[in-house]
C-alpha cells in the first residue's frame, strides 16, 4: 500500500516531464513505475547506447551532495542531468539531518519524502 501511494503522490506532486534523483532501487521500484524520469537505474535496465558508470556515479555523488547539504557541487550535477525533484527513502533519511535550503519538501509519508529542487 506504501509503495503504490508514493507511485501516486509521485504521479499527483510532480509534472510528466520531472527528473527524480532516487538511489539505485527507490529508481526503478518506485519512480519508474509511476512514469517519471531517473538519472540511473540498474545497469541491466539501463540504455545499452548510454554509458552506465558515469550516470551511476552521479547519482551517487548527488544524493551524498543531497545529504551534505552541498547546494554549489549538487546544482552543478543536478543541471547537468536536469534533475528537478528528489525522493528519499529511509536509508537516506536516518542520514538527513535538516532539509538542505535548495531543496523544497513536498510531502512526506512513511518512510518516504518528496522535495522539488527550488530554481
Amino acid at each position: 500500500v506504501q509503495r503504490s501511494g508514493l507511485i501516486d503522490r509521485l504521479r499527483s506532486q510532480t509534472p510528466a516531464d520531472a527528473v527524480v534523483l532516487a538511489s539505485m532501487d527507490n529508481s526503478i521500484y518506485r519512480v519508474v513505475p509511476a512514469g517519471r524520469a531517473v538519472v540511473a537505474v540498474r545497469q541491466q535496465f539501463s540504455n545499452l547506447y548510454v554509458d552506465f558508470g558515469p550516470r551511476r556515479d552521479a547519482q551517487e555523488q548527488m544524493l551524498a551532495l543531497v545529504l551534505d547539504g552541498q547546494e554549489q557541487a549538487f546544482r552543478s550535477l543536478a543541471d547537468t542531468y536536469h534533475v528537478t525533484h528528489v525522493m528519499l527513502g529511509p536509508d537516506e533519511i536516518s542520514r538527513l539531518t535538516s532539509t538542505p535550503a535548495f531543496l523544497r519538501e513536498l510531502s512526506r509519508q512513511g518512510d518516504y519524502v518528496l522535495f522539488a529542487v527550488r530554481r
